[in-house]
């Protein structure tokens, strides 16, 4: 099962559209495939730095952690996948401080580093608020996989600065999908 994650990824990242468009088609297939409510795409920028680049629901607010810092951070630092089922007592959640600004409320965090051969990892993936109950250690397996899958991100964002999740395109229709969503994916399903 792993491996046909990593494909799928794999494949998403080679064919879909390298613009805010093929992101949130990204951010979408994150949140189908784990049941969770935002995901957040992380990329290693200038000076070892991670940015968000795609962080669902905080329009007009740059994330960036330094390896070690934050769950994301952590999970770079240990280049391991780590789950909290509890963000906002965990010491090592940022959460609660984006949180009181953006008025959202954290629960569940789940995050693994994209990996590359015998360097920092590329990035990390974090998916926050799993619908159904905690995040589980078959989630954390899954996401592993699927961090694998997502090598090559940077092709969506050569200089990680700034966090490019639009939310016009964001806003969901009546079958629960955003416009822009069901062209994107539907191309990605024909071709």
């Amino acid at each position: 099962m792993g491996d046909a994650l990593a494909a799928r990824y794999q494949a998403l990242v080679r064919t879909l559209p390298a613009d805010a468009a093929g992101l949130h088609a990204l951010g979408l297939a994150l949140r189908q495939d784990f049941g969770c409510d935002r995901a957040t795409l992380f990329l290693k920028a200038r000076h070892g730095v991670y940015v968000a680049i795609y962080a669902e629901g905080l329009e007009d607010m740059t994330l960036a952690v330094k390896p070690g810092e934050g769950l994301a951070g952590k999970a770079v630092q240990r280049r391991a996948a780590i789950v909290s089922n509890e963000a906002p007592y965990d010491p090592d959640a940022l959460s609660r401080l984006r949180d009181h600004y953006s008025g959202y409320e954290t629960h569940s965090v789940m995050v693994a580093p994209i990996p590359r051969l015998l360097r920092a990892p590329e990035g990390a993936v974090q998916l926050i608020n799993k619908l159904t109950g905690p995040f589980t250690d078959d989630d954390l397996a899954r996401l592993s996989a699927v961090a694998n899958g997502l090598r090559g991100l940077r092709r969506f964002c050569r200089a990680p600065a700034e966090n490019l999740w639009d939310p016009h395109l964001h806003r969901e229709s009546s079958d629960g999908r955003a416009p822009a969503d069901q062209a994107v994916l539907a191309d990605h399903r024909e071709g």
